[in-house]
C-alpha cells in the first residue's frame, strides 16, 4: 500500500492546532523583519489581523475589526515609506494593499457605516477594481450594503 491511514476516535486537532500556531508565528516574524526593512513596526494584534485576512478570513473576530484602523495606517505608512527607498516593487505592493484593503471591508464583517466611512479615507490605497481582479458578484454585494 503507499499510504496508512490511521483514525482515532478523538480528533487530532491539538497537534494541527499548535503546528497552525507555528506556522503563524513563523509568517509574523517573517512580516516583522519585512516591516523593519521599510523601518516601520506593528503589533502583534495588526500583523495577526493581517494574518487572519490573507490566510484565515473566516477567523476574523470583533476584536480584530478593533485593529482596523491601525492595520490600514500601517498600509498606508508601507505605500509612502516604499516610494522613498524603492525596496519592493511599487505595482506589485500596490496590488497587495489593494487586497487586503479589499477584504477588510468586504470580507471582515464591517459594518456597512463602518466600511464606507473607511473606504472613502483611505481609498488611495485602492487600485481600480478590474486591477484588483474583484469577483463582480463580491463588489454588487458589497455596493448594495453601502445604499
Amino acid at each position: 500500500p503507499l499510504l496508512y491511514y490511521r483514525m482515532h476516535d478523538t480528533n487530532n486537532r491539538i497537534t494541527n492546532d499548535l503546528n497552525n500556531a507555528e506556522i503563524v508565528h513563523g509568517r509574523m516574524i517573517a512580516w516583522q523583519h519585512q516591516l523593519g526593512l521599510l523601518g516601520l513596526h506593528a503589533s502583534r494584534e495588526v500583523l495577526l489581523l493581517h494574518d487572519k485576512l490573507c490566510y484565515y478570513r473566516n477567523r476574523i473576530k470583533p476584536m480584530d475589526i478593533a485593529q482596523t484602523e491601525a492595520y490600514l495606517l500601517l498600509l498606508t505608512q508601507m505605500k509612502r515609506r516604499n516610494q522613498s527607498v524603492n525596496l519592493l516593487d511599487e505595482t506589485l505592493l500596490a496590488g497587495e494593499i489593494s487586497m487586503r484593503v479589499y477584504s477588510l471591508l468586504i470580507i471582515a464583517g464591517l459594518s456597512p457605516t463602518k466600511a464606507f466611512s473607511l473606504f472613502v479615507r483611505y481609498r488611495q490605497l485602492m487600485k481600480p477594481p478590474a486591477q484588483i481582479k474583484v469577483l463582480p458578484n463580491k463588489l454588487r454585494r458589497w455596493l448594495l450594503r453601502m445604499q
